[in-house]
């Protein structure tokens, strides 16, 4: 049986002096991911972002989306779709949801991921 559990994960803070930032979410349970939305407050326009599954090790295993540009949405708020593409597979519980962010400039910024997961039961 399966059901569609939606589930926010993956809040970061940065101070964006660091070019890369990864933002990591290590899954608790085996599951299937679908993709997901990335919500950050203070980006500045050239900011993007790509994600990656990570065996905790750092091995990084797949990359499945590459050169994800955001777009503001409102007074200092930007947004990007994560598209999981062909990412509809079992992740085995312990790999990690990593979203490596390329912060153009040096403001602050706060980022959210909520990630869309099926859950098998």
């Amino acid at each position: 049986m399966k059901r569609l559990a939606i589930d926010a994960s993956g809040f970061e803070t940065f101070d964006g002096t660091n070019e890369l930032n990864n933002i990591d979410y290590q899954l608790p349970e085996t599951k299937i991911a679908s993709g997901g939305e990335l919500i950050v407050k203070g980006a500045l326009f050239g900011d993007w972002a790509k994600a990656q599954i990570v065996h905790p090790s750092g091995f990084v295993i797949t990359q499945y989306a590459d050169k994800i540009y955001l777009k503001p949405i409102s007074d200092g708020y930007f947004y990007a779709q994560i598209d999981g593409g062909d990412l509809n597979t079992v992740i085995p519980q312990g790999l990690i949801l990593r979203v490596v962010y390329y912060c153009n400039g040096i403001s602050g910024r706060e980022a959210v991921i909520n990630y869309a997961f099926e859950k098998t039961i």
